[in-house]
């Protein structure tokens, strides 16, 4: 087992860092190199994300079915969703997927809402 510890930048109002400012990996892999654990660290951290992403605001796995054919349709409907956002980012240059999101959210409440009031008046 390897331990590698990073302390995080000090800034200049802080001249010691803190017990926040420290974080510790674990590896079983004891030839990685310090730099390699980090980066495979942070593909995970993208991995997490996604999963967070993905159960809260792009349906992961909240059918109503407990058939085996519906949790695969839910992976690949999220999955297909999550590709449309990324598509979405890079043709708008957006700086982030949940940027994009929270402008379609946006713009679905705002078309929900003008379809409600056509309602209303009956036009």
């Amino acid at each position: 087992m390897r331990l590698l510890f990073v302390r995080g930048i000090a800034t200049q109002e802080k001249v010691q860092p803190g017990k926040h400012d420290w974080a510790v990996f674990l590896t079983t892999d004891t030839n990685l190199e310090p730099h390699r654990i980090l980066e495979l660290y942070a593909m995970r951290w993208a991995i997490e994300v996604y999963f967070k992403e993905a159960k809260q605001y792009l349906g992961f796995l909240k059918e109503q079915s407990n058939h085996y054919a519906a949790y695969i349709a839910s992976i690949h409907l999220t999955a297909i969703r999550f590709c449309m956002l990324v598509i979405a980012k890079s043709r708008h240059q957006a700086s982030g997927i949940a940027d994009v999101r929270q402008q379609l959210t946006a713009n679905a409440t705002s078309i929900d809402y003008a379809a409600r009031l056509w309602q209303v008046f009956g036009l």
